[in-house]
């Protein structure tokens, strides 16, 4: 900028000089010498002038294209950061609406904690025909023709089930797995049932973190009431309980008081699975109570035989 108005003095000195000058030029031919000098002063003048006036434009140009780039960088950040902004606004707008999803499905799924009161004579159903679960139930499943002992979890969604030497294979086009429901660490049942979908378990003993395992869908009974129930596949022999009952299975048809146990009557099976720290079950486990025969579950579809049950839908 300095250089601009230096050089803008300049060229006002100049005009001034070659106005001043050309108003003195002598007058008549004894002045035609002087009068060629001072127009060759003149040119010479605006020789040395006009290069600098160029320079100077070019620089004025120069200024003003870089302040143009300037900014419209400027302008594009700018644009830029708006953008991150509607992101990000619509970043938060998602994850509040997963929130409340979720929390709508978890009020809408979690089944009732109750300490039970019942008119009924057992006191093992409500008045409205839901049955009542203590904090631990017999589960009986047709398709091992077996009676589990499990612990009831409202905190977990899926249940899952002990299973061993777990292995995948196809049958009429779909998919299967067959799996061992371990009783003790040398005896078993073998259990064929259907693939549903693979769920991804969070563990805080699992070093990723993460864990994915199969679920099959196996049909049940307690007490009363018999339907078919989704199990994720897991090794349980190292806790308490071959079996845990997630909220998905008793939602509809059951509430839970915790401060109550084994209030549905245990279905008598081929295999009984009591949990895995008592002693005295486990050897009820071994006996396989051969002379018992498991009752029918009431839709007729309870396979009672000595050995798994295979499907073939």
């Amino acid at each position: 900028m300095l250089r601009i108005k230096k050089w803008m003095s300049m060229s006002i000195a100049s005009g001034l000089m070659l106005f001043t000058m050309g108003c003195q030029l002598p007058a008549g031919k004894a002045a035609a010498a002087d009068s060629s000098a001072t127009l060759n002063e003149i040119a010479r003048t605006q020789n040395q002038i006009l290069p600098e006036l160029t320079a100077l434009k070019e620089e004025i140009s120069a200024l003003k294209e870089s302040q143009t780039s300037e900014i419209q960088a400027l302008n594009n950040k700018i644009d830029h950061q708006n953008s991150h902004s509607r992101e990000l606004q619509n970043i938060n707008n998602s994850i509040n609406s997963l929130r409340n999803s979720l929390n709508s499905s978890a009020n809408a799924k979690t089944p009732e904690v109750v300490k039970t009161m019942s008119n009924n004579s057992d006191n093992t159903a409500m008045n409205d025909g839901k049955l009542i679960f203590g904090e631990v139930e017999w589960i009986y499943i047709a398709d091992a023709d077996s009676s589990l002992e499990g612990r009831i979890d409202t905190g977990a969604s899926i249940s899952s089930i002990s299973a061993k030497n777990v292995e995948r294979f196809e049958r009429d086009g779909k998919t299967w797995y067959r799996f061992t429901i371990p009783m003790n660490d040398s005896e078993g049942v073998t259990v064929e049932a259907p693939w549903v979908r693979t769920s991804t378990i969070r563990q805080v003993s699992n070093q990723s973190g993460i864990e994915d395992r199969p679920v099959v869908k196996m049909t049940f009974k307690v007490g009363s009431h018999t339907g078919k129930a989704e199990f994720s596949l897991k090794d349980r022999t190292t806790m308490v309980y071959p079996i845990l009952i997630g909220r998905e299975f008793i939602k509809d048809f059951a509430v839970v008081d915790v401060s109550r146990k084994h209030v549905q009557k245990r279905i008598d099976a081929k295999n009984i699975f009591s949990n895995y720290q008592d002693t005295k079950g486990n050897r009820l486990a071994k006996e396989k109570k051969e002379d018992i025969q498991a009752k029918p579950a009431d839709n007729g579809k309870v396979n009672t035989s000595s050995t798994p049950a295979k499907k073939n839908q």
